[in-house]
C-alpha cells in the first residue's frame, strides 16, 4: 500500500507543482507536535477546495485555493484552468477496493494494480 501512498503524494506534488506555479514547489505531509500537516513551498498548506473541476472561477472567487478530482480523465483541462485561477489540483488516482473484491494480499494483483496506476501518473504528467 505505502507505494501507491508515494505515488499519490508525487501526483499531488507534481501536479500542485507544475500547473499552479512558474517552477517545481515541494509538498510534503510532516508530523508536527503530534498532528500531521500538509506543507507546499515550507509552508503549511491548509486546503480550502471543491471536488470535481468544472468550475474553477468559482472555487477562486469563493476564497478556494485548490480542486480535487475522482479520476484522471481529462487532466490537461482541469490543470490548465486550474493554473489559470490560481488553483493547485489533487487528480484521483482510481484503486482497488477490498469491499468489492480485491486482494491486498495478493504480491501479483497489487503489482498489477501499481503498474496501472504509475502508468495512469506517467500519462498524466504527460499531456
Amino acid at each position: 500500500m505505502k507505494p501507491l501512498l508515494t505515488l499519490t503524494l508525487a501526483l499531488l506534488t507534481l501536479t500542485t507543482a507544475t500547473y499552479a506555479q512558474t517552477g517545481p514547489v515541494k509538498v510534503e505531509v510532516r508530523q508536527t507536535n503530534g498532528r500531521y500537516e500538509l506543507r507546499r513551498g515550507g509552508q503549511p498548506y491548509f486546503i480550502k477546495g471543491a471536488g470535481g473541476g468544472q468550475f474553477p472561477e468559482r472555487v477562486r472567487a469563493y476564497g478556494g485555493n485548490s480542486l480535487r478530482t475522482w479520476s484522471t480523465n481529462g487532466a490537461e483541462k482541469v490543470l490548465a484552468e486550474a493554473r489559470q485561477n490560481g488553483l493547485t489540483v489533487m487528480l484521483g488516482l482510481d484503486v482497488a477496493r477490498e469491499r468489492h473484491g480485491f486482494d491486498y494480499n495478493n504480491p501479483q494483483a497489487v503489482a498489477a494494480q501499481l503498474a496501472k496506476v504509475r502508468a495512469e501518473v506517467l500519462k498524466s504528467l504527460s499531456e
